[in-house]
């Protein structure tokens, strides 16, 4: 509902040109991106977690490099194991155990559990703060995060403008196409820009939760604990971001240079 609402109130940002190809065609449907992009935003121009009622799952904000993919390691964990049939919730003792097997302590533990809740991605089975005695699983929204929006052009372009970058080569290759981007006018070339951005963060992000994934294997942990959810969903990310460019090429075929 609270997405809804974001909706509602932010609307959305061509509203003139959809009204003119509802009065060309007779029907108009509202792209899925421009939906996530008003609901992410809200009123504020970039994307920042703190203002946002969808969080931010590459981030962990605990100035450690190591330790910055943790947030969705331990979503996509919870959210592997909602697929069983007989799974009802995972204990917090048992989460501390497997972060320690990988390296981490229980304050690291405690703050991504902690954080995973404040985003609504997971819960606590009794709805109380989140301890080592409470149970997990995840939300609706987890889940949705988890096998749709990290594969989203949308998504992704929006977090990527508040996930701390450590790698000074990925760095300097985001920041210069990035500046191509508000360069360009070409609405189709800008899109292709924004997906070559987009690309270069999914690629850095994804070697990110790599060493996780490998340390899981190496101490044995279940094999919800041992996928990288980032290169499972990358062939649907390479898709959304064909068809987002087919689209702009549909739509702007003329060459038009309008401001998107």
């Amino acid at each position: 509902m609270r997405l809804t609402r974001e909706f509602l109130q932010y609307g959305y940002t061509e509203t003139g040109r959809a009204l003119q190809i509802y009065q060309r065609e007779g029907n108009y449907t509202l792209p899925k991106h421009e939906a996530i992009r008003a609901i992410m935003l809200g009123n504020q121009s970039v994307y920042s977690e703190e203002y946002s009622v969808i969080g931010n799952p590459f981030d962990a904000r605990m100035s450690l490099t190591s330790a910055q993919m943790l947030r969705l390691y331990l979503l996509n964990a919870l959210v592997l194991y909602s697929g069983n049939r007989s799974f009802r919730y995972l204990a917090g003792h048992e989460v501390r155990e497997n972060f320690r097997k990988i390296g981490f302590g229980d304050d690291v533990c405690i703050h991504v559990l902690k954080d995973l809740c404040a985003n609504r991605f997971i819960f606590t089975s009794s709805h109380s703060e989140a301890s080592f005695e409470a149970n997990y699983a995840p939300s609706r929204l987890g889940g949705f995060v988890v096998r749709n929006l990290i594969s989203q052009l949308a998504y992704v372009e929006n977090v990527m403008m508040d996930t701390f970058i450590a790698d000074e080569e990925a760095w300097t290759k985001i920041k210069a196409t990035t500046e191509e981007v508000y360069s360009e006018r070409d609405v189709v070339r800008r899109l292709e820009k924004r997906i070559q951005r987009a690309r270069s963060f999914y690629e850095y992000i994804e070697d990110l939760y790599a060493p996780l994934r490998g340390e899981s294997i190496r101490r044995g942990l279940s094999a919800e604990w041992c996928g990288n959810p980032l290169e499972e969903m990358k062939a649907d990310f390479e898709r959304n971001t064909d068809y987002a460019l087919k689209s702009a090429k549909r739509n702007y075929r003329s060459g038009a240079t309008k401001k998107q």
